[in-house]
């Protein structure tokens, strides 16, 4: 009611104290008030909030941000440290995007090695920005850790093309990992057959670690016999050493090395779709490990010449652990019918699709139908209409809801799906669509409502927050007040420049 309110409310000093907590809290929206006043005030409210000696760090983390943005300084060194809670995971995404030098290196070795692709990916590039300013010690800590990510993350530095070859000859006494890390380079920079055998056979006299050793020898395979002749050695080694060998292959594939890809793809989704992970769990780790290596660099490696390929594999595959990645790779590539085929292949699965990350999925989907413009495909508008995109119908009655002749085949799909719908829905609204967002803005999926409620303020301004402030009523009748109450104030957090959450 505050936010609905909130332009003729003007907060007393105790009264505003209450708010910060509140708002700090993650309880409610507050901060179009919390910035209204004089900023040496709110400073000093913040101050006095941090100091409290019962306050939690998620809601330290928050209050920094706050510091930050009304200050206009930089987040200090053990403020970072608080955004290793796991709701700020968006925050710390953001905020490191932001300022990739400015990150302590302890939290981005953290968010490495992190389950957030998302995390994993701004801690990445961050690194190769440190790299990039000088920060070659980078290698030395990638290279001695025992973390698969850090790992992964070293061999992918050492075919990085956009990273400055390492300077070895400035190095006094240089380090074995650095001398490593050089001869790795100067492989994957070879640029004749008599370069990459005279490379290999310095990295050999060398006796670099096993590891790197197999890395580089996966290089010069795939660079003089292609991807055929490294993938037809998968089946004899472990996980890691796969992970490994798919590392070295490059991108920009040629026709042939990509379809050999999909190819070795599809025998071993099979292979994992075809083990109860319940029944024999050492053998589905097994296939899961190497079929996600697989989609892993299919992902890494696809480009726009590989769409029509990516298509015709994904109709055949199953929505296995590690299918998610060739779905990611189709969503990017894509066009708005391809996310609607991954749409309605989950719509189709008889089976219980495990282990995707699913807000992270919406997310992606999201944004492609962003990009991509254009309107809201007639499928999706279609799946909105119907209750069940709303209300779980398991909430109802168990034995109807999994009647076979409902859309969704398995309900247990229905988060994903429901997920991936509404974020294509948002991604692909535009100026016509504003009552679409504010219905969504009232979803029961808190980030589902989040994501509605910030696009309506990214595309209609002020006029979209009075469209929310309009749908508070409507929030707390449909008991959705909860939801709608943390949407709107994500919508604050970003329309007011605090962090970017999209």
């Amino acid at each position: 009611m505050l936010f609905k309110y909130k332009e003729r409310l003007l907060p007393s000093d105790s009264e505003l104290r209450l708010i910060l907590a509140s708002w700090a809290e993650g309880e409610a929206p507050g901060l179009f008030l919390l910035l209204g006043g004089p900023p040496s005030g709110l400073v000093e409210l913040i101050r006095s909030e941090v100091g409290k000696e019962d306050i939690e760090e998620e809601n330290s983390a928050m209050l920094a941000l706050l510091r930050r943005k009304v200050s206009g300084t930089p987040l200090e060194k053990e403020e970072w440290v608080l955004f290793r809670q796991y709701r700020l995971g968006m925050e710390l995404a953001a905020i490191i995007n932001e300022s990739p030098l400015e990150c302590p290196d302890p939290l981005l070795l953290w968010a490495l090695r992190n389950r957030r692709r998302a995390l994993r990916d701004a801690a990445f590039k961050a690194i190769v920005r440190k790299l990039a300013d000088g920060q070659w010690n980078w290698i030395e800590v990638l290279s001695r850790s025992a973390s698969a990510s850090c790992r992964s993350s070293y061999e992918q530095l050492v075919l990085d093309e956009g990273l400055p070859a390492l300077p070895i000859e400035s190095f006094v006494n240089a380090s074995r990992s650095f001398r490593e890390f050089w001869l790795l380079q100067r492989i994957a920079r070879a640029r004749t057959r008599l370069e990459l055998r005279e490379s290999l056979k310095a990295l050999k006299k060398f006796r670099p670690r096993a590891r790197a050793w197999l890395f580089g020898k996966g290089i010069v395979t795939h660079r003089g016999s292609g991807v055929g002749a490294i993938l037809k050695s998968l089946h004899k080694c472990g996980k890691s050493k796969v992970a490994t060998l798919l590392n070295s292959v490059s991108p920009n594939l040629s026709e042939q090395d990509f379809l050999a890809l999909l190819d070795c793809y599809l025998v071993w989704n099979f292979k994992e779709a075809g083990v109860n992970e319940d029944k024999n769990r050492h053998l589905w780790e097994v296939y899961e490990g190497k079929a996600t290596a697989l989609a892993e660099t299919i992902l890494r490696v696809s480009n726009r010449q590989n769409l029509q390929p990516l298509r015709s594999v994904f109709q055949k595959l199953s929505l296995t652990s590690s299918a998610q990645y060739l779905a990611k790779a189709l969503i990017r590539l894509g066009s708005s019918s391809d996310v609607v085929t991954v749409i309605k292949k989950v719509e189709q699965a008889d089976y219980q699709i495990n282990y995707w990350f699913q807000i992270e999925m919406g997310q992606i989907v999201g944004r492609r139908m962003e990009e991509l413009g254009g309107t809201i495909p007639t499928d999706l508008l279609r799946i909105s209409r119907r209750n069940d995109f709303w209300k779980d119908p398991r909430a109802l009655n168990l034995k109807p809801a999994h009647k076979s002749s409902r859309p969704l085949k398995s309900l247990y799909n229905r988060a994903l799906y429901t997920r991936m719908v509404a974020h294509a829905l948002i991604g692909a609204s535009r100026q016509g669509n504003f009552d679409l967002l504010k219905d969504l803005s009232l979803h029961d999926f808190r980030m589902i409502a989040r994501a509605a409620a910030v696009r309506l303020a990214q595309l209609a301004g002020d006029s979209g927050i009075r469209m929310l402030q309009s749908a508070v009523t409507d929030a707390i009748k449909h008991q959705h007040a909860e939801a709608f109450g943390l949407a709107v104030r994500d919508v604050e957090i970003e329309s007011l420049g605090l962090v970017e959450l999209r």
